[in-house]
This record gives structure tokens, C-alpha cells and sequence, in this order.
């Protein structure tokens, strides 16, 4: 075959690996994004709230629960109080000091000295746990009359609308995404079928079929270190002696790894990669950021044409150089 043929050739399949990399990158892209979508919606339906319905059971219930939760704390204060008043007693009585209602604690006490301070203290706690369950009884009744309930359920619905309408966009959203995703689908196949039947012609070797080795034939082919493929000075011989030397990286991951860092040999390829990255990551944000369907944005759409427009002129050129129809 001849060079120029040769190099046509191999720098076409280069490009018909960058384009399979970049639409798998696409796809791998909105698949992410429409996962995160997905699970943004199912977390904004967890913030609906269910109406709540007027009870007389739950009415009391409630009113009883409000009263009961604050007798711990005050059982705790009205003791604290008990014992404050039984200390002001005793030393009011030394003392000589005379407040009618502390001298009546004093008198009680000095009458009954142990069980007049335990009475104290308890009295004491009936008083205040009593009265504050009442105070708070009080409040739950107050807090679970119909009237509340209704402003409740006003808030609650509210709430429900607001949830509703970013559930709407959320699924406006995931449905455009769905889409585009199907179709940057059904591209990749596509252009996995044209590269298929590209490669069918047998000129590049099996083993060598992938965006690292064809990737570095073509530049051999253009810089020319290489004029053919096979034999001691070809491409495949200069590929394996520089992957033995390490002098290139051979797989992909290593190259996207060390794409700031790559080495000089590789930059061409590295800086194809990132622009077929980029290209992916724009595409893919402005898929995101759209409220239209694939038809009416004109970014994605002309993307997809010039995709199918490569893809016909590869087997057109193969048809048109080598006689072969595919």
C-alpha cells in the first residue's frame, strides 16, 4: 500500500477511535447524570407531608403527652425548690427573721423534723409537676384544636405545591436526559458498526485495533518514523520496542491518569484525548442545563449530525479508495 494511502488511512481509524471514546464517554456522562437526577427526585418526594386529620382520641392524646413530657424537668426544679425553702426555713428560724409563710414552713418543720422535710419537698413537687402538666395540658389542647390542625394542613399543602413543581422540573429534566442518552446511544452503536466495517479491510492488525496503538501509528506515519505497518522498520515493530522501553504508555487508563504529565512522545494523543473529553463534558452539561428535546436544540442536534455525516464519509472514503462497498 502505499504511504500517503497508508497514512490517510490509519489517521481516519485514529479518528473513528476518538469518536467511539468520546460518544462512550457521552453516554457513561449522562448515565451519571440522570442517576443523580433520579435520586434528587426520589429524596424531593420524601419532603411531602401527609394532611393531618382532626381526632378526639389523638386530640386528648396529644394534650396528655404535652402535659407528661415536661414532669421529669419540673419534678427536678420543684425538688431543687423544696430544698431551697427547707434550708431558708432553718436558717430564717436561727436567725430570728420572721416571713409568715417561712415561719410556718419552720414551725411544720421544727414539729416534724424528718418527715416535715420530706412532706415539704414532695408537696412541693405536686405543686409545681402538677401545675406545670396543667399549664401544658393546657397547650396541647390549645395546639391540637381543629383550628390548628386546619393551619397546619395549610402549611402542609403549601409545602406539598412547592415539592410538586420542582418534582415537575425534575422530571422534565430526567426525561430530557433519557432522551438525549438514547440517542447518544444509538450514535455509539452506530459509529461502533462504522468502525467495524472500517477496520474489515485488514489493513491494520487485530492486536493493534485500539486508540493507543492506532493513536501512535499515525504519528509515527506523519512525523515519519514509520512508512508501512509490518516489517523491522514499520510501526508495529517501533510500538512494541517502545512499550518494552517504557518509553510510551500503552493503555489508556495510564494515559487519562498522567494527562497533565504526559511525556513528549505521547502529547499529540494526550491532547486528543482531552479535547475528546471536553468535547463529551460540554455536550453533556449542555444536554443538562437545556429545557428543550433533542429536536429543537440546535448544540446537540448539529452534534449528532456531524457524528452521522463522519461515519457515512468513512465508508464512502473506503468504497471510493479501495474499491470496497461495505
Amino acid at each position: 500500500m502505499q504511504t500517503a494511502l497508508l497514512k490517510e488511512y490509519v489517521s481516519k481509524a485514529k479518528d473513528l477511535e476518538l469518536s467511539c471514546y468520546e460518544q462512550k464517554l457521552l453516554c457513561d456522562n449522562l448515565e451519571q447524570k440522570l442517576s443523580h437526577i433520579n435520586y434528587q427526585r426520589k429524596n424531593k418526594e420524601n419532603e411531602k407531608k401527609e394532611f393531618k386529620k382532626f381526632s378526639w382520641i389523638n386530640y386528648i392524646a396529644s394534650a396528655i403527652w404535652w402535659g407528661i413530657s415536661v414532669l421529669p424537668p419540673l419534678i427536678g426544679i420543684s425538688m431543687l425548690v423544696g430544698v431551697a425553702l427547707y434550708i431558708i426555713a432553718l436558717i430564717c428560724g436561727i436567725m430570728h427573721f420572721s416571713i409568715p409563710f417561712i415561719d410556718r414552713i419552720y414551725i411544720f418543720l421544727k414539729t416534724y423534723p424528718v418527715i416535715g422535710m420530706f412532706k415539704l419537698i414532695f408537696n412541693c413537687i405536686i405543686i409545681g409537676a402538677g401545675g406545670g402538666f396543667l399549664l401544658l395540658f393546657l397547650c396541647g389542647i390549645i395546639s391540637g384544636s381543629k383550628k390548628n390542625v386546619k393551619k397546619e394542613n395549610q402549611k402542609i399543602e403549601e409545602n406539598n405545591t412547592n415539592v410538586q413543581k420542582e418534582l415537575i422540573a425534575y422530571e422534565s429534566k430526567s426525561q430530557i436526559i433519557s432522551n438525549n442518552l438514547a440517542c447518544a446511544r444509538r450514535s455509539y452503536q452506530t459509529t461502533l458498526k462504522t468502525k467495524e466495517d472500517f477496520y474489515s479491510l485488514n489493513i491494520i492488525y487485530p492486536k493493534y485495533r485500539d486508540l493507543v496503538s492506532v493513536g501512535m501509528f499515525n504519528e509515527y506515519l506523519q512525523s515519519g518514523r514509520c512508512y508501512t505497518l509490518e516489517g523491522h522498520e514499520g510501526a508495529y515493530n517501533l510500538y512494541e520496542e517502545e512499550k518494552f522501553k517504557e518509553i510510551i504508555l500503552t493503555k489508556l487508563d495510564d494515559i487519562i491518569s498522567r494527562l497533565d504529565t504526559i511525556i513528549a512522545n505521547q502529547e499529540e494523543l494526550a491532547n486528543e484525548i482531552i479535547r475528546s473529553r471536553n468535547e463529551a463534558n460540554r455536550i453533556a452539561t449542555t444536554i443538562e442545563n437545556s429545557l428543550q428535546n433533542i429536536e429543537n436544540n440546535e448544540i446537540t442536534r448539529r452534534y449528532y449530525e456531524e457524528i452521522t455525516a463522519r461515519n457515512t464519509s468513512y465508508l464512502a472514503w473506503t468504497a471510493y479508495k479501495f474499491n470496497y462497498k461495505i
